[in-house]
């Protein structure tokens, strides 16, 4: 057996063993462990162009309600897409549950701390655990609550 699958064996016995998972027992998706080691490679490519395009739009864009805006969108919608590609995996339930959990935290933290400069357009995010900048790390502006 190649490495994914048996990576695979390892962490979703329920794709390993060709038993139904919830995605199987929906019906909506019927992903083998082959299917699934195929389509791993597009998607991990999908997944990094998509950051390079997002990371050059942060980087390069000085308009702080687009990025505000466009921040949040994207910030739910690669929690939405990384959370649909566990779930054809056919991830025990349990586990698509932690993963949800843990990714909504993620996002509510990225949303809430995650400030845009209006003087400067500078991205201003968290200095530690629950802490947003009250200050523009380039300008020295004072940033409002998004």
């Amino acid at each position: 057996a190649s490495r994914p699958r048996q990576a695979m064996a390892r962490l979703w016995p329920a794709v390993a063993a060709h038993r139904p998972g919830l995605t199987q027992a929906l019906g909506l998706m019927k992903l083998t462990p082959e299917q699934l080691e195929a389509l791993f490679p597009y998607f991990l490519a999908f997944w990094v162009a998509a950051s390079l395009v997002a990371a050059a739009f942060f980087m390069l864009n000085r308009n702080a309600p687009l990025k505000r805006k466009t921040f949040i969108a994207l910030t739910i919608g690669a929690d939405i897409v990384l959370t649909a590609f566990i779930w054809a995996t056919g991830a025990p339930p349990a586990f698509l549950a932690l993963a949800v959990g843990v990714m909504a935290f993620g996002a509510w933290q990225a949303i809430r701390f995650t400030r845009f400069c209006d003087k400067c357009g500078a991205n201003n995010f968290p200095k530690g655990q629950f802490q947003a900048r009250t200050e523009c790390k380039k300008c020295n502006a004072p940033l409002a609550a998004s």
